[in-house]
């Protein structure tokens, strides 16, 4: 007992000799545990353990149950659909809250699902949702706590394909080029302007093949076909150096024709590519990033005859001929003895195409008396339609301007 006691008594001195020197103790800390998980049995509520922060002396001891809080996990989800509404299978949902980022695949009913969502992240859910063979969205989607925990938010793709790539010339430098979708563009939407990096993008295309135009001031033209298709390679398209298309418009004096218009109307079978300029003061016109084959034109003048699909080419100076329009005059008879013409509307209507008619109503001319002359300036079958107050419309039989001129007289009948 003794000994025992001696025993302490010397161990407390170092204890104290020990501190004095050192003026500290080492204590190590005891880490806090883990987040723990507790796996749920079936058919009950899966949970979550959190543990609470507690102030007590650090021991190396087990922590209670009474150390966590338990929250109880939910389901989040949505469906998919395009802009018919048909709900869309096999689409990447990328779901992004503040600390967590999950990617799921739509079922054959359009749902995604997160089965163990912590509730806690519910207001800071963003929804990405894509697939190959639709529009990329520009940008996360916030989604509506309240859709989500119902499994009811929507995300509506639009029907497409996405066409990405890049213009540059024939040393690799990028080029800000203009790229027109289709052989026949009709909207904006068919346009697109590349970036300082050469860069564009087309969102709306359909799968197939589809002809992308590339055109840049000094570097020549590039048509191509491409075949769309979902995870299609990104494209690059070269242009080489360009090369010059002049000429010179006169009439049939030899004079020089000052501002006709000079227009592009179609290159390699497509109507894409986009150039038009004016002659100036000796007629003269010119193109300094032309292609090296031949381009259709088409050239006009007010008060001359158009001229159509004129073919020119790089390395030729051409010298082009503006006739006089074409003139068709005659009488306007009223088909009553008792009615008279005081005045009438001469509308002039061409067509461009076999089944695309066009009245011309912005050029419409007003006669007063009952004779007429008008100057046809378009190459092409025309009709005439003459409108008469208390008379009926007459539109007449198709002419062709082969000639020079020609008369024909019009009996107009009132509307009684």
């Amino acid at each position: 007992m003794y000994y025992a006691a001696a025993s302490v008594f010397v161990f407390a001195l170092f204890i104290m000799f020990y501190s004095s020197f050192t003026g500290k103790i080492d204590v190590r800390p005891v880490a806090p545990p883990p987040l723990k998980k507790i796996m749920p049995e079936p058919n009950k509520p899966v949970k979550v353990i959190r543990l609470m922060p507690v102030q007590k002396e650090v021991t190396p001891a087990e922590p209670n149950e009474e150390d966590f809080e338990e929250i109880e996990l939910i389901s989040i989800g949505g469906i998919v659909k395009d802009t018919q509404s048909n709900l869309l299978q096999d689409v990447s949902v990328k779901v992004l809250t503040d600390g967590l980022t999950r990617v799921f695949k739509t079922d054959a009913n359009g749902l995604w699902l997160w089965q163990d969502f912590d509730p806690y992240d519910i207001n800071g859910v963003q929804i990405f949702a894509s697939h190959p063979a639709y529009v990329m969205p520009e940008k996360f989607q916030k989604a509506n706590p309240d859709q989500l925990k119902n499994l009811a938010f929507e995300t509506v793709l639009e029907k497409g394909i996405s066409i990405t790539g890049r213009v540059v010339d024939w040393q690799q430098a990028p080029l800000q080029a203009t790229v027109i979708k289709g052989p026949f563009p009709t909207a904006n939407s068919d346009i697109a302007q590349c970036d300082a990096n050469g860069n564009f993008k087309f969102s709306k295309a359909e799968e197939g093949i589809v002809i992308l135009t590339a055109q840049c001031e000094h570097a020549a033209p590039a048509v191509i076909p491409v075949e769309v298709k979902p995870l299609m390679d990104h494209i690059l398209i070269t242009l080489q150096p360009s090369a010059s298309i002049m000429g010179q418009i006169i009439d049939i004096n030899g004079a020089p024709v000052e501002n006709a218009l000079v227009t592009v109307t179609s290159w390699q079978g497509v109507q894409s590519l986009n150039f038009s300029t004016k002659t100036d003061s000796q007629g003269y016109f010119r193109w300094d990033s032309a292609p090296h084959d031949e381009v259709l034109f088409n050239i006009a003048k007010k008060g001359l005859m158009s001229i159509h699909n004129y073919p020119m080419q790089a390395g030729i100076q051409y010298r082009v001929l503006m006739t006089a329009p074409f003139k068709i005059k005659g009488k306007i008879i009223s088909g009553s003895p008792t009615e008279r013409i005081v005045n009438f509307i001469a509308t002039t209507g061409y067509y461009f195409e076999k089944e695309k008619f066009v009245w011309d109503d912005a050029n419409s001319v007003v006669f007063t008396g009952d004779n007429y002359e008008l100057n046809i300036t378009e190459p092409l079958e025309f009709k005439i339609k003459l409108q008469s107050e208390g008379f009926q419309t007459l539109e007449s039989p198709v002419f062709t301007p082969l000639s020079s001129s020609m008369n024909y007289d019009f009996v107009m009948h009132p509307e009684y």
